[in-house]
């Protein structure tokens, strides 16, 4: 197993692992989002690959906010359905921490639903520490 950046040849495959969490995507919209995020310095996207298929990524991306001093913050993680509990999780966050530390930010910070208890108690055991709780507002334009 190796993490490496991700192409856009891993739209497919980072598709299938955002609909296992129910995030619905087709490889088409992962494409074009990847072309984006590809080509922007603020943001990063890993991959972790075994046996030449890709089993997890991870996103992060620099935020730059008026009320806070910047941080990097995690977009997105997901690890193959089969592979949990294996450190891939844990490893792609690593690949991300590095990234934000090499961009000179004081802090990584991940959102997590409120449902996704299995993912706090993820987060929580490689050291990050609950902050608050909130809601999120969307207005479809």
């Amino acid at each position: 197993m190796h993490i490496r950046r991700a192409r856009q040849a891993d739209a497919r495959h980072i598709a299938e692992l955002s609909n296992q969490l129910g995030y619905a995507a087709t490889e088409e919209q992962i494409e074009e989002r990847l072309m984006n995020l590809l080509s922007d310095e603020v943001h990063a996207v890993f991959v972790m690959e075994a046996e030449e298929e890709v089993v997890g990524w991870a996103h992060i991306q620099g935020r730059h906010l008026i009320e806070s001093a910047a941080f990097a913050e995690i977009g997105g993680l997901v690890v193959h359905s089969r592979c949990r509990g294996q450190g891939i999780g844990r490893m792609l966050m690593r690949a991300c921490e590095d990234w934000a530390r090499e961009q000179k930010y004081g802090a990584v910070r991940v959102r997590s639903g409120g449902q996704r208890l299995d993912a706090h108690r993820f987060y929580e055991q490689i050291g990050y520490t609950r902050v608050k709780s909130q809601e999120v507002f969307d207005l479809h334009l």
